[in-house]
């Protein structure tokens, strides 16, 4: 009897120490707790959105041609509180060894805020020799600004590997 009791109470302790690894780790990529909303149907707390090769404008419609990018992933986009705007980007079996122009796009309701490369509001996701990385980025959430997007651009090939998100509501 003893030695089941050992084992229920490591179980229990190695449940303990999980939960509080995957809680550090959400914490230390910029994510709120909320993760667990993610997309949510009413837009409150975190959003995962696929990243696709749709080419948008930055007003977020849909512009032509689509970017030939080959690889998937998403983008989780998280308005935290203060006033900050978090997404964690994730890309799979893209472009190998290369590095790709992260931004996050703000629409606003008579405006958009599309920063050029090499502004602020940019980041950088520099895959791996499978074509595989992640990266996160945080802004200031703009007065006003009524929804969000996120656009990757191969440095190397801007204009025809690229993938993008659909626009949310944070």
């Amino acid at each position: 009897m003893k030695s089941f009791l050992r084992l229920k109470r490591a179980q229990a302790i190695a449940a303990l120490v999980m939960a509080i690894a995957i809680l550090a780790t959400l914490v230390g990529l910029g994510l709120s707790t909320s993760i667990a909303r993610a997309a949510s149907p009413n837009g409150n707390g975190a959003q995962k959105v696929l990243l696709t090769t749709t080419n948008r404008n930055c007003d977020g419609t849909v512009a032509t041609p689509p970017g030939i990018g080959g690889g998937t992933g998403f983008a989780i986009i998280n308005k935290a509180a203060p006033g900050k705007l978090i997404s964690n980007v994730v890309l799979e079996n893209a472009v190998p060894n290369a590095t790709y122009n992260i931004r996050l796009i703000q629409i606003l309701p008579n405006a958009v805020d599309c920063q050029p490369y090499n502004g602020p509001g940019e980041a950088t996701l520099t895959t791996d020799a499978l074509g595989n990385g992640s990266a996160n980025y945080q802004e200031a959430v703009i007065d006003g600004a009524k929804g969000a997007f996120v656009v990757l651009n191969n440095q190397a090939d801007p204009g025809d590997d690229f993938y993008t998100t659909q626009v949310v509501n944070p």
